[in-house]
């Protein structure tokens, strides 16, 4: 083969990786999408849902890895998920989608990107204890147990920790590295 397909041939451009974590990673996507699902994950429902994880589990494993995303279907569509999955998931979401953008190249593939920190900020927000504070808060509201003044300062004021936390981070709007899926 000749030396001019950098990329195509060379042990260097090959490398394997362990499916175990990224199916951990899908895993925990499911649950979590699951967790937050509005009325149940069953028939169409179910096919949005895995779609969904597939899609932020790749775009997650690809930034681990530093490696390219084939996506075959649609980028996901955050209309498409209203009253399956809970608004404060799909904020976290619908934050995300915009950034990835598609790149002018010549390919028979078309190619998308995504900004590196875009990606790595949503991953945290869905590990943090203080979206997981604010998911519990809204699952208090849509439960109900407690006075509704009560349910909603405390909405308020796990949404405002959120932000605190989360807006000094450089935002999803950071002029950051895009990362090519």
């Amino acid at each position: 083969m000749s030396s001019e397909l950098p990329g195509l041939v060379g042990k260097e451009r090959i490398t394997a990786y362990d499916g175990t974590e990224y199916y951990n990673m899908l895993h925990s996507i499911q649950e979590i999408l699951q967790k937050h699902a509005i009325g149940g994950t069953l028939g169409k429902e179910q096919s949005k849902y895995i779609s969904l994880s597939l899609f932020l589990t790749d775009l997650i494993y690809a930034l681990k890895t530093d490696s390219a995303m084939l996506v075959v279907l649609p980028i996901p569509k955050v209309e498409d998920y209203y009253g399956i999955i809970s608004p404060h998931i799909l904020s976290a979401v619908g934050n995300l989608l915009p950034g990835v953008t598609p790149i002018e190249v010549l390919t028979p593939i078309p190619q998308l990107s995504v900004k590196a920190s875009e990606v790595a900020i949503f991953e945290e927000l869905l590990g943090s204890q203080i979206f997981s504070a604010y998911s519990n808060a809204h699952s208090s509201l849509e439960n109900n147990r407690e006075s509704d003044v009560a349910v909603l300062d405390n909405v308020s004021l796990k949404a405002k920790s959120v932000w605190q936390r989360f807006s000094n981070t450089g935002g999803f709007n950071s002029d950051s590295q895009h990362q090519r899926l």
